[in-house]
This record gives structure tokens, sequence and C-alpha cells, in this order.
């Protein structure tokens, strides 16, 4: 069986549609996703549905076409991170 246990993983474009499939499959494989997106307030949605299932995520605004922006909220997980994806 495939698992994510205690993965950390980034997706970007988290707070779209395919990258809502990717959190839910991630966190339902035992992963935690670090949330990349521009929509705070889906995002934050997202990473409340995320824990009422039993799983991680946080959420971090970043545009992917904006380097700087992206890479400011990405220390604070870096250490962590096992994919980027």
């Amino acid at each position: 069986m495939f698992s994510l246990q205690d993965k950390v993983v980034v997706v970007t474009g988290g707070t779209g549609v395919l990258g809502d499939a990717f959190v839910k499959g991630i966190t339902g494989s035992g992963g935690k996703a670090v949330i990349l997106g521009r929509n705070r307030e889906e995002g934050e949605s997202r990473v409340q549905q995320v824990k009422e299932s039993g799983g991680e995520a946080m959420f971090i605004v970043a545009d992917v076409l904006n380097e700087k922006m992206t890479f400011r909220g990405l220390p604070e997980v870096y250490w962590r991170l096992t994919v980027v994806g």
C-alpha cells in the first residue's frame, strides 16, 4: 500500500481544483501538506478540511510566478520538506 506517512509535501497551486485532489491524496496517505496558493480564504478553508479529517496541513500565500513571494514563506517549513511538487 502507498504511504506518505510523516512526509512533508509542498503543493503549488494548492487552492485550485487539481491542488485540492493532490492535498486530499497526500493527507489521505499519511503525508503532511504545505499548501501554496494565492487565495488565502480557500487555502485556510482547505487546511481546516484536512484537520477535520485528522490530517496535517498548513497554508502559505504564494504565487509561484513570483519567486520572491513564493520563497518568502518557505523557510519556516524548509527543514521538514520531503517532496516538492
